[in-house]
């Protein structure tokens, strides 16, 4: 019997979460790394009502300025669920993962478990508290979103879902910002090039 691309998909939801679940659990410290800490500290802060802010190595309590605030808002999801912020974290992983595999089956339908594909390479990725799986996700949103604008009518909707996920993208990470705009001036330039064509 023949799997349907809704059951390859969610084949490869449970392989890439259970092998990022291992990962994590192999892990003397679950994946986390100083920025992590900095990221849990400032959603936990944020959540306790002290504003997004952290405690330096130093002991002196600043803004964070120093890291997007998206990625600690997205842990905030799973502070407000009762998670402690380690695992709050990897909540963001999960959704990063589901959000990933939707957004690849409404854009590709039949293609998208062959393209899901590509998220066991990103493995660890997915196991550790980065902001990267984030912003992947935003990124592949946006441009699906600049793809969808250039090949089917424009509408506020989808002009609304490029705003999002390209602010998205630069509310995760400051270089997504510049990711943003250089995948934006790519498109058009693309579409204007085989417009003349």
């Amino acid at each position: 019997m023949l799997l349907t691309s809704q059951r390859k998909l969610l084949l490869l939801f449970i392989s890439v979460t259970a092998l990022s679940l291992v990962r994590i659990l192999m892990s003397s410290d679950y994946c986390l790394v100083n920025d992590s800490h900095y990221y849990i500290q400032t959603a936990e802060r944020f959540k306790a009502g002290l504003g997004p802010t952290i405690i330096l190595e130093s002991g002196e309590i600043v803004y964070n300025s120093i890291w997007p605030l998206g990625y600690p808002s997205f842990i905030l999801i799973g502070l407000y669920l009762g998670l402690n912020g380690i695992w709050a974290s990897k909540l963001v992983n999960l959704i990063v993962i589901i959000w990933v595999l939707y957004e690849l089956n409404k854009t590709w339908a039949d293609k998208a478990p062959i393209l899901a594909l590509s998220l066991l390479a990103f493995i660890k990725v997915l196991a550790f508290s980065w902001s990267e799986s984030l912003l992947f996700a935003f990124t592949l949103s946006f441009t699906h979103g600049i793809w969808h604008a250039f090949h089917n009518q424009m509408n506020f909707r989808l002009l609304f879902w490029i705003f999002i996920t390209g602010f998205g993208m630069f509310f995760t990470k400051y270089i997504g910002g510049i990711s943003a705009g250089l995948i934006f001036i790519a498109a058009l330039l693309a579409y204007f090039t085989n417009k003349k064509t």
